[in-house]
């Protein structure tokens, strides 16, 4: 490949990251407002913390358990989050796919970037 075509690729790869990126920030944070809620109040019993960095790390967690059964188990949440309908998981389910693509895009990125691009 020419070094034009790969410094393309790079572009577009980096530019759908940052894409992938800012919907999953925003995602979270209406995961946050509408539903981390109730799963919390399923899981737990009641009600935690709703600042910004515990929702950063309890919604991708609660995403993982709604998207992949094994993630449910792993994480204590295999019989407390069945009883929530598809229409209530499928943005957690988004999240959760937004955030494997874009962690995704982000390595490939940087591989393109570090091996062909800097010629290392």
């Amino acid at each position: 490949m020419s070094q034009n075509t790969v410094e393309i690729t790079f572009l577009v790869l980096f530019t759908l990251t940052v894409i992938c990126g800012f919907s999953l920030v925003a995602m979270t944070l209406y995961l946050g407002r509408r539903h981390v809620k109730e799963v919390d109040r399923a899981v737990w019993g009641h009600e935690l913390s709703t600042d910004i960095i515990t929702l950063f790390a309890r919604a991708p967690a609660y995403a993982a358990g709604f998207a992949w059964r094994l993630f449910a188990r792993r994480n204590g949440l295999a019989g407390k989050i069945e009883h929530f309908d598809r229409k209530f998981q499928r943005p957690f389910i988004i999240t959760f796919w937004l955030m494997v693509v874009s962690g995704g895009l982000m390595i490939l990125s940087i591989a393109i970037h570090r091996l062909l691009l800097d010629g290392g």
